[in-house]
């Protein structure tokens, strides 16, 4: 996910997703399906430059999966930037669960949000 993302590959990205899967970003209206998460991702490239992931635990049962952990990312400019300013980072916390579908596990939910006071 991360060298997808830090390539600017919204199609690959798009790829670790289940074909009904469900985007959560913060302060924004779910996005439902690849396509639509494909293209948010397409949209928040203007905004983000990239992101550094570390995954803090993961916990495997059948079929199903969870991943949790940290981020931090970088945005391209200033109205994109929580500290505002261009580059400036951002840090956040994340949550993934998965499902295994013909063999390969697929993203079905993805939330996250930012390390920032609220105001």
């Amino acid at each position: 996910m991360e060298a997808a993302f830090n390539a600017g590959d919204a199609a690959a990205l798009a790829s670790l997703y289940g074909d009904s899967a469900i985007l959560m970003p913060p302060n924004e209206p779910m996005v439902r399906g690849r396509a639509e998460i494909q293209a948010w991702f397409e949209r928040a490239f203007s905004r983000l430059r990239c992101v550094r992931i570390i995954v803090t635990e993961s916990l495997r049962e059948g079929d199903q999966a969870f991943q949790a952990g940290t981020f931090t990312s970088s945005a391209t400019d200033a109205s994109s930037s929580p500290a505002g300013a261009p580059g400036a980072t951002a840090a956040g916390k994340y949550v993934l669960l998965l499902a295994r579908q013909a063999g390969d596990w697929k993203i079905q939910y993805d939330i996250w949000n930012l390390d920032q006071p609220t105001g």
